[in-house]
Order: C-alpha cells, then sequence, then structure tokens
C-alpha cells in the first residue's frame, strides 16, 4: 500500500488521478476498507493541524529503522514480541511521519508537541513491551500511541480499540491509559480495556484501577478484581458491574464460559471472539440455553460442539455461520 498517496486522499490534497487510483484500490476489498477506517481514526486522534507539514520521509524513515533495530547507541528500542511485527510497526509508523511529522497532541491537554509511535495491529493481534518492562497485546484493528518520553517522567498512553495490559509497578509514576474521554489509572496491575463506540469498557483482572472521565476526576469508580466498569459515551455516565464471566477478555485467554446462555448470545459471543458473522435463524421457535466450556478451539470445533449440544445444525456461507432446527432450511444472511 502507498502510505503517502492514503495520507495525500485523507488530506484532500491527492490530484484527481490520485483519488482514482486509491479508490479503486479501496473498492478491491473489505481488508482495504478496514484499513483504510483505521488510519482515518488515526488521523482523528493525531490532529489535523499538521496537513501542511511535509516530510523528508527518507530521512526520517532511516532513523525510524536505526532505532527499530537498535543500531545506534543509547537510541529507544521498542521491542515488539510477535513475528510480524516490524511489517505492522513500520508501515504505520511510515504513516504516522507521513502524517504528522512525528507530531501528536493528545485531547488531555497533557501532551503538547510531543513525539510519540504509534502502533496498529490492523487484522491481527500485537504484542508490544514498553521501556518500564510493561506489556501490552493489542486486538484486532487498535492503534496505540506512546509518547517517546515515556517511562523517564511519565507513564501514559492513548489507545483506540481493544488492548490487554500487564503493568509494572512504579508507585512514584502511575500508568495512565488514554481513551476517548476517559482515564484508567493504575500503580500495577492486569486489565482489559475496549474503546469501541459507543463507550468504553474496563475489565480488571488483578489489582486495583481508577476510572474517571479526563474532564471531571471527580467523577471516578474505584475497580477491583473480577469487576468491570462502563462509560456510555452518549450519557457520560460510569457504571460498575461484577463480571459473570471473562468472556470479554477471550482473545487473550482462549476460553469462553457459557451459563444457560440464550442461542442469540451464544451467537453474539462467537461472532466477536472468531470475528465472523454467527447467527440462529430460528430464535421464534427455539427456547434452549446453551452451558459449556470452548477453550483454545477452532470455529468448526466450537459449532461442532454447539450442533451436538443443542440438537441444532449449523451452514456456513463463506464467512457466516448459520445455526437452525435440524428441519429447516435457510439461506446465508445478509452480509
Amino acid at each position: 500500500m502507498d502510505y503517502e498517496l492514503m495520507f495525500r486522499y485523507i488530506t484532500k490534497k491527492a490530484t484527481a488521478e490520485e483519488i482514482k487510483k486509491f479508490e479503486a484500490w479501496l473498492n478491491r476489498s473489505e481488508t482495504n476498507k478496514m484499513l483504510f477506517n483505521d488510519w482515518t481514526e488515526f488521523w482523528e486522534l493525531t490532529g489535523k493541524s499538521y496537513t501542511d507539514f511535509e516530510p523528508d520521509t527518507n530521512k526520517r524513515w532511516e532513523e525510524i529503522k536505526t532505532q527499530l533495530t537498535g543500531e545506534k547507541k543509547g537510541s529507544n528500542v521498542i521491542r515488539l514480541l510477535t513475528r510480524n511485527w516490524y511489517r505492522l510497526a513500520a508501515g504505520f509508523l511510515l504513516f504516522t511521519l507521513l502524517a504528522a511529522g512525528s507530531i501528536a497532541i493528545f485531547r488531555s491537554g497533557i501532551l503538547h508537541n510531543e513525539k510519540y509511535l504509534s502502533y496498529s495491529s490492523g487484522n491481527d493481534t500485537l504484542n508490544i513491551l514498553l521501556d518500564d518492562g510493561s506489556k501490552v497485546s493489542l486486538n484486532a484493528r487498535t492503534i496505540l500511541m506512546v509518547p517517546e518520553s515515556f517511562g523517564k517522567d511519565n507513564r501514559y498512553v492513548r489507545l483506540k480499540g481493544e488492548a490487554f495490559f500487564n503493568i509494572t509497578k512504579d508507585p512514584a509514576h502511575p500508568f495512565k491509559v488514554f481513551t476517548d474521554n476517559t482515564v484508567t489509572e493504575v500503580l500495577g496491575t492486569t486489565f482489559n480495556i475496549k474503546s469501541r463506540n459507543p463507550g468504553v469498557q474496563v475489565t480488571l483482572v488483578t489489582g486495583k484501577v481508577a476510572f474517571y472521565n479526563e474532564d471531571n476526576t471527580r467523577q471516578k469508580i474505584i475497580l477491583h478484581p473480577g469487576q468491570h466498569g462502563i462509560y456510555n459515551d452518549s450519557t457520560g455516565l460510569f457504571l460498575k458491574d461484577t463480571l459473570s464471566n471473562l468472556n470479554n477478555i477471550a482473545w487473550i485467554t482462549g476460553t469462553l464460559q457459557f451459563r444457560q446462555t440464550p442461542m442469540n448470545n451464544l451467537c453474539q459471543v462467537l461472532s466477536a471472539y472468531y470475528k465472523k458473522k454467527v447467527v440462529f435463524a430460528d430464535t421464534d421457535k427455539f427456547q434452549g440455553n446453551f452451558t459449556g466450556i470452548i477453550n483454545h478451539l477452532s470455529l468448526n470445533e466450537a459449532v461442532s460442539i454447539v450442533e451436538l449440544t443443542m440438537g441444532v445444525k449449523a451452514v456456513q456461507y463463506g464467512d457466516s455461520v448459520v445455526f437452525s432446527l435440524r428441519h429447516n432450511r435457510h439461506t446465508a444472511p445478509d452480509q
């Protein structure tokens, strides 16, 4: 993908011929559209005031490659724990340089003209080891922005999407995650944050965190292990609840748990976990509930378990799965 062309398209600097070329690429696949949506979200986050910036991309890219490979003494080496980290980080860092000249302004006002490194997981997961020893796992279609000064006088990052954090303890420097209008503040703990419309969800596994609005720290809730915090963007309200299961972090654990779960709810969980469209066609004719554990199984294996347990049948149509009663026929769901 030509990231400079994408930048010119987003900033409305592309020529008519470039627009035609880019839109042809964009309409080539759903994956391309998802990638473009990720870049657009990133551009919204990093601020649009840098559209007049004309970077020396060759010079800056060589600097970044030197930092990534650790060839320069004293360089800030970011260690990524995934086999394809170089491709993912390289593509996203290049777009970062093109779009904003390595400069970001965070909405919170804490970072002004702060240099940063940004990571995008694309359609896969991505593991990152921060300079303070903290580990971050990004779920698919997630963006993490880390200031260059991270670990020196501050420990804060900005997240768009979903990530699991394992934070190294440092009482003198609380770790803060900025997501939309919210802040999750910790000293040392493990937790999951999901920042997607219409709000933010924080699931605490160990330790303790404070969850609050970055513009109103008085509206603060404290979460303990096994609790779930929810911020509703439309109402501005924070809610706290005790988890009945940990399916919302199954992308990390690989385990789905169900107890007397209706088929519709089961399908929703399977859809989110396997990133496929899973539906039950006979909701009005079937009242049974599913109880069981799906532990590190493929989609086909999970479907077989549901078929055997619930006495239903499943038909796959491309990236979709339709469950139905055995005597009924159904067509592929709308894509």
